[in-house]
């Protein structure tokens, strides 16, 4: 089974989903984080060998570590209207215990998980755009300059480089980039990044200079899919074709009997 979870306003995991499922029916599920807290079940097993995790969607669906073969996270924390009315503290609480809750879930799946956990995001690579441009450094980009105010012995970066009209972005899924064809010459670069970053998956922003060097902008484990061409489509709904494959057929009918 390919997984995607997903919020229901992250538009552009909804238009992934719509289109890899579109031609080619294989087994798949979207789980929006807002449909968690109406899960018939949640599970999670650890011990020193291996971790089990399950939750049956509220159509009572099973979808656990052993029926998943790939998977999308695009959540990095979980809210509930509910929350908001309740005192700070109380809501504190719940935010900690659910999302200790949710990163020993996503842990599990570690094995089918794209963009693995990092230490400051569920979505693989994040955090402030001085992170992102020490990664970018590494890998070779030009950076777009940056200021910085310096108050006592404390120096606060403060980044000019934002994504603008006039950015343009590239995407890193597995090893190949999908771009314009006057952006090619930064695929190594990109792949590069996305190796020190650990990403799977990442969009890359730059901006051309007068010279016509592009500079590094920032980068997200989030991409926004839309923008990019059919071949990345065709290209992942291949990836989550083949995961499906490579499953033993015996494993397939108990996946299935179990899921049901």
């Amino acid at each position: 089974m390919f997984l995607l979870f997903c919020s229901k306003t992250d538009l552009e995991a909804i238009w992934l989903y719509k289109k890899l499922t579109a031609k080619i029916d294989f087994d798949s599920e979207i789980l929006f984080a807002e449909d968690l807290y109406d899960c018939k079940g949640w599970m999670l097993r650890v011990n020193n060998s291996m971790s089990f995790a399950e939750v049956v969607s509220p159509a009572g669906r099973k979808i656990n570590t052993e029926n998943v073969t790939l998977f999308i996270n695009r959540v990095n924390n979980l809210n509930h209207p509910f929350w908001a009315k309740k005192e700070v503290s109380e809501r504190q609480y719940f935010h900690q215990e659910w999302n200790a809750f949710l990163l020993g879930w996503l842990q599990a799946f570690q094995p089918v998980l794209i963009n693995k956990i990092s230490p400051t995001s569920f979505s693989g690579f994040g955090g402030s755009p001085l992170r992102w441009s020490l990664m970018a450094r590494k890998a070779g980009f030009i950076l777009k300059p940056q200021s910085y105010l310096s108050a006592s012995k404390n120096i606060e970066y403060l980044f000019t480089s934002q994504v603008s009209k006039r950015s343009r972005s590239l995407l890193v899924y597995r090893r190949k980039v999908y771009c314009d064809l006057d952006l090619a010459g930064l695929s190594g670069k990109c792949l590069r990044l996305a190796s020190v970053c650990e990403c799977d998956l990442l969009e890359v922003f730059v901006e051309k200079k007068r010279d016509g060097h592009f500079k590094f902008i920032t980068a997200t484990s989030l991409p926004a899919f839309s923008k990019f061409s059919q071949s990345f489509v065709q290209a992942f709904r291949h990836s989550v074709i083949e995961a499906q494959e490579n499953i033993p057929h015996e494993k397939k009918i108990e996946n299935l009997i179990n899921s049901l």
